[in-house]
């Protein structure tokens, strides 16, 4: 094997080429798929509710997608509760559950008081326009049903950064 030293690291050469192709792909100047673009719209049914997107138009929307075995989703979600308090009807969050098990899904928004618009997924249909494979997912989406940021992994809701652009969404009020 092949060795390369930078600042007095050894480090082999196949090491160091994947390192730049990540690097390279980090800064290619491109934008995560479906910013600017309409949300796709999806209308989904479950035994407690019918979702569809395009009814919530209007305002802000926070689409996450996530399941109730995700560690990262559970501990995302306070955040999402908590957010939904703080800015009310100015905002919706739609929490879309991708769990196989139905039971799973009740038992867990049941233990976790969870207050949010959720809908069940089994299928994951809904993720599947987005793009999202892995857990949890969120898109901002604008009043007018444009995508606007993309946020993988788990995040905190709360933040001033988030709470911040969440307002400037707002529809201006005559």
């Amino acid at each position: 094997m092949e060795w390369v030293y930078y600042t007095g690291v050894r480090l082999s050469l196949a090491f160091v080429g994947v390192l730049a192709l990540l690097l390279a792909g980090c800064d290619r100047g491109s934008k995560p798929r479906l910013i600017g673009d309409p949300a796709p719209d999806f209308t989904l049914r479950d035994s407690d509710r019918t979702v569809s997107l395009h009814d919530l138009n209007g305002k802000p929307i926070l689409l996450n997608f996530w399941a109730s075995y995700c560690v990262p989703c559970i501990r995302e979600m306070p955040s999402l509760t908590q957010l939904q308090r703080r800015m009310g009807r100015n905002i919706t969050i739609l929490a879309v559950s991708v769990d196989d098990d139905p039971d799973a899904y009740h038992k867990f928004l049941r233990d976790h008081q969870i207050d949010l618009l959720t809908v069940w997924d089994p299928e994951k249909k809904s993720p599947a326009l987005y793009g999202t494979v892995m857990f949890p997912e969120t898109y901002i989406i604008d009043a007018s049903g444009k995508v606007r940021r993309k946020v993988v992994g788990q995040e905190d809701f709360n933040s001033p950064d988030i709470v911040n652009y969440l307002n400037l969404l707002l529809p201006l009020r005559p």
